[in-house]
């Protein structure tokens, strides 16, 4: 079990903007502040309970996917798992601080204070993995091939396939 660096980690964060783009926009249009300006161009402000309620939402997701799957739709894109540090699953609570924090990860701008301690982390850790006490792993290694259960169903990521 080799905890993931920001390179990967990176990548899923940009494959979940899939999820938080689109969720961004629907909240601008649905709860967003219209704009004016003299000039005749038309800008949306998010702010407020508004941008909160976008904020919470976007943390859910990724608590349930996390804590449901052990990953969301951008790990899944890069193979990537989220497992508590004994390599267990997430608990509900894991899953939970783990991405409230994620907020402070977030700052400045762009992941600067997640990247940053992932960086100078042992085990690759942002500030919500060390308070969660998790960290981000390879889903499977390339090597390891899906189990095959003797009732001829597989395990994977996603729970018992059939073959």
């Amino acid at each position: 079990m080799h905890p993931q660096g920001v390179p990967l980690r990176l990548v899923a964060v940009l494959g979940d903007l899939i999820v938080t783009v689109p969720l961004f926009i629907a909240f601008v249009a649905l709860l967003g502040e219209r704009i004016d300006s003299p000039n005749g161009s038309v800008f949306y402000n998010l702010s407020g309970w508004p941008f909160i309620a976008y904020l919470l939402t976007v943390a859910a997701y990724y608590a349930v996917c996390e804590r449901r799957w052990g990953m969301t739709l951008g790990k899944r894109m890069v193979g990537l798992r989220v497992v508590a540090s004994d390599g267990s699953r997430l608990t509900p609570k894991q899953a939970v601080i783990r991405n409230v924090v994620r907020l402070i990860d977030l700052l400045p701008l762009l992941y600067l204070v997640g990247a940053t301690s992932i960086w100078i982390s042992k085990e690759n850790q942002r500030l919500g993995d060390k308070a969660a006490g998790t960290i981000v792993v390879k889903s499977r290694p390339e090597s390891e091939p899906h189990p095959v259960m003797p009732d001829g169903t597989w395990t994977s990521s996603a729970g018992s396939q059939s073959i």
